[in-house]
């Protein structure tokens, strides 16, 4: 069983960002290597600081 995404997050332009959607989830919910769930984390919060507050910072690795 599972649940939608809350309404916010849902653009209008969900057809043309599904493929990035369905991988962000893939990474945070079945993979089992940390560094790819780090990777789909940092993706996730720079599409969302991105959709709130502009252009995401880019961080120093």
């Amino acid at each position: 069983m599972g649940f939608g995404f809350p309404e916010p997050l849902i653009p209008d332009h969900v057809p043309d960002r599904m493929a990035d959607f369905m991988d962000w989830e893939m990474n945070l919910l079945h993979n089992h290597d940390l560094s790819k769930i780090a990777e789909a984390t940092r993706k996730v919060v720079a599409y969302l600081s991105f959709r709130n507050q502009g252009p995401p910072r880019q961080s120093a690795q």
